[in-house]
């Protein structure tokens, strides 16, 4: 069993595809099974991941007989797994050459530590756009670290980082707006996160979810929009298990206002209806 999989989703990644499986092989750690699952590709992806599988062994390349959709491509990978440690790598991105030996060391040091990870770069093609927020949620309270979690997030790149197995809820990726940070929260509810200023993950910039092999159109983002806001809160919720109507009012307001900000901040909606929000809520905790 090696000791980490690298889990590679992708659907017409040939523009892409070949650097970031290079990136991989440049690891100075070099304990690691990598995992292809192609979303049935019409492009020549097949044939690059062909041309790396062939001549290294460390790499499995997997052809779905059909789409099967973004989410359940990675909930595949995570399924496919057997390892100490798993990372997602979009098959546009690439790691640092010592990304796996940093964070692997991390996590051996640190049992408390769900994900290490190490600062994420945007560019545009090849343009640096910016570097990505980097927060170490390191409470010994898993309610604190999941509350900040969701006030601070921003660009969620700590998604690409090196995840602890044993700490993985096994549960389906939520299928809508906010699914990755769903999939984190979990994580950083079971334990600490840390992001290494000494490795970094390069990633692409303006790569639409429809290159997974599904698409999120923007009317749809609003749409789902006020669901999020309330699963998250729900989940917040049920974490500190305070029973919602034992909560004083004042208290309610604050955070219902503070998750309009962050959800206008967030997708740039304008409006945010507390009666919808009301609803869905309702609807989860019955």
């Amino acid at each position: 069993m090696k000791k980490v999989v690298i889990g590679i989703p992708v659907y017409n990644g040939s523009k892409y595809i070949y650097d970031a499986l290079k990136s991989i092989q440049r690891q100075t750690f070099e304990d690691f099974l990598v995992l292809i699952s192609d979303n049935c590709s019409n492009d020549n992806t097949q044939e690059i991941c062909n041309e790396i599988v062939s001549n290294d062994d460390r790499f499995i390349y997997i052809r779905q007989d059909q789409n099967i959709g973004a989410f359940a491509n990675f909930d595949y990978l995570i399924s496919q797994t057997n390892a100490e440690y798993f990372m997602f790598l979009g098959h546009d991105d690439e790691i640092s050459e010592n990304f796996l030996e940093v964070c692997v060391n991390y996590l051996d040091n640190n049992p408390d530590t769900s994900i290490a990870s190490g600062i994420p770069i945007y560019y545009d093609k090849k343009n640096l756009k910016y570097t990505g927020v980097s927060h170490n949620h390191a409470q010994n309270n898993a309610g604190l670290r999941l509350v900040e979690y969701y006030f601070r997030v921003k660009d969620n790149g700590i998604f690409y980082g090196l995840i602890r197995m044993e700490m993985v809820n096994h549960e389906n990726f939520y299928e809508g707006v906010g699914g990755d940070h769903f999939w984190i929260a979990g994580l950083i509810a079971q334990g600490k996160t840390k992001v290494h200023k000494k490795c970094h993950v390069h990633r692409q910039l303006g790569i639409a979810s429809s290159e997974h092999g599904s698409s999120i159109s923007t009317t749809l983002i609003i749409r789902q929009a006020n669901s999020y806001v309330s699963e998250v809160f729900f989940r917040v919720i049920k974490l500190f298990q305070v029973n919602i109507i034992n909560l004083s009012s004042l208290i309610s307001v604050m955070i219902i206002i503070v998750f309009r900000m962050y959800i206008k901040r967030l997708f740039g909606i304008k409006q945010f209806q507390l009666r919808t929000f009301v609803k869905n809520f309702l609807k989860l905790s019955s």
